[in-house]
């Protein structure tokens, strides 16, 4: 947009003045002595060497008389002159200004063009249609196909950042969440970062984000930095949907490495890691495990004694839960976040069903610990997106409340500071995994059904019990 130099109808363009456009007083004296006759200066000239006192009076009233008819003649044709010039420039002026107003009003429209292009590029990256429980496994590839010729243009611009701040996904999957990413740059490195889920804002414990991906200029590889889920809660099947999609039709390579509480049960069962078998899966089940069953009884007097095991510096497992609790308590009621939106277990219920309980009560903690590396996965073609683009959300697992008025919500921080204890804690992990156990009474107990059903229900229902203060026998 060019800027116009004058923008005031009040300011006038600046022009030396000619002879016309001189003021009148100036005109009239210089045009009258420009006519004055030779002859009458020479009598002048005259008269005063011969010092007639009477001829030069005569000569100097007939030069006042003079003087005056001629500036009077001339000034009003002057004056006249310098009305049409004066009245001429005032027009080629206002003429300026109109065009000038017009350039203006043409520059605000540009502006406004601008803005609103700006708003188009917030873009939105959905299916048309969504892949369902009832699809077929090649009417699920077929949705995917169709996804992603719907979204490529799009998918491009967000790998170079040629859009605005932000992009809003959604899944090509029935119930699938609304994931809103914003962006961050540099001169070597774009970023993007979910700020939103289905809307409300994501909760971060001071940190730069808990869901994040990063690309450097010079490499072609998308690098997963962060995925920490907080508040709203998603799945990392969620946010890799994103990230493995953008690799396909931008041909990079995905990069990250692997903290997930996750991968030491899935290598423990599968001999994978959690992305290889999330990205790349389903494999089969560990030989160990395939026949194996469990006790209910047998496996919650294992998560007793892991309670009271020594964990960090002399604490047991239930006081370090509870600190990493109170931690999490403390950060939320900072930041206002409402009680129930807190993730009270954040970075600390994961890490003990996972990484502790089920090594030790599921597989007796046969074989090697798992041990965290960087992973790098390619998809060059798209069936390699299948396994992921056509999950379905799980289902939630059942509340262990079945009266909820037996249950009320705990109103605010200071209530819950006090509601909560070490011996709470313990009792609600009980009473937990005692009610999931009941939800799978009809099957067959074995590893990969207490890791992908008991312990995400157990996970919810713990969340649940902590932020209500519940009658004894309330089940």
């Amino acid at each position: 947009m060019t800027t116009p130099l004058i923008k005031s109808k009040n300011i006038k363009k600046t022009k030396h003045y000619n002879i016309k456009s001189q003021p009148p007083s100036q005109i009239i004296v210089g045009r009258t002595w420009r006519v004055l006759d030779h002859s009458l200066v020479n009598y002048l000239f005259d008269a005063a060497r011969s010092i007639n006192v009477k001829y030069l009076m005569i000569a100097l009233l007939f030069v006042i008389i003079n003087t005056f008819l001629i500036a009077n003649s001339l000034e009003q044709g002057t004056v006249r002159n310098f009305m049409e010039d004066t009245i001429s420039q005032e027009e080629n002026n206002e003429m300026n200004d109109d065009e000038v107003i017009e350039e203006e009003e043409n520059s605000e429209m540009n502006d406004g063009e601008v803005i609103e292009v700006q708003k188009q590029e917030i873009i939105t990256i959905s299916g048309k249609e969504k892949i369902t429980e009832n699809d077929s496994e090649l009417q699920r590839q077929k949705k995917v196909e169709q996804f992603i010729l719907e979204n490529t243009e799009h998918l491009e611009k967000v790998c170079s950042g040629e859009i605005g701040e932000r992009f809003i996904w959604t899944a090509p999957i029935e119930g699938s969440k609304t994931l809103e990413f914003s962006k961050f740059a540099d001169e070597d490195e774009l970023g993007w970062k979910v700020t939103k889920v289905d809307g409300e804002d994501v909760f971060e414990f001071n940190q730069p984000s808990t869901l994040y991906f990063t690309k450097k200029f010079k490499d072609k590889v998308i690098t997963l930095d962060y995925l920490m889920p907080t508040y709203p809660a998603i799945s990392g099947v969620d946010f890799l949907q994103v990230v493995v999609t953008l690799c396909y039709v931008c041909k990079q390579q995905l990069s990250l490495f692997d903290i997930s509480d996750l991968s030491t049960p899935y290598d423990l069962l599968y001999a994978k890691n959690y992305y290889e078998y999330t990205i790349n899966g389903p494999f089969p089940l560990n030989e160990k495990y395939k026949e194996k069953s469990f006790n209910e009884e047998t496996f919650l007097e294992c998560t007793r004694d892991q309670l009271k095991k020594i964990s960090y510096k002399g604490r047991t497992f239930k006081t370090y839960i509870y600190e990493k609790i109170q931690n999490n308590l403390e950060a939320c009621s900072e930041q206002d976040l409402d009680v129930q939106k807190c993730p009270l277990g954040y970075r600390t219920i994961g890490v003990f069903l996972y990484t502790i309980i089920f090594p030790q009560c599921v597989t007796e903690n046969i074989g090697d610990d798992y041990v965290s590396d960087t992973l790098t996965f390619e998809f060059k073609e798209l069936k390699s997106l299948y396994t992921l683009m056509t999950k379905l959300p799980p289902s939630s697992p059942p509340t262990s409340v079945i009266d909820l008025s037996k249950c009320p919500e705990v109103p605010n921080y200071d209530t819950l500071k006090s509601h909560l204890s070490e011996d709470k804690i313990e009792t609600s992990i009980q009473d937990s995994f005692k009610f999931c156990f009941t939800q799978v009474t009809n099957e067959k107990i074995t590893g990969g059904l207490i890791l992908k059903k008991v312990m995400r229900c157990v996970s919810q229902n713990l969340d649940f019990l902590w932020k209500h203060q519940c009658e004894k026998n309330f089940q």
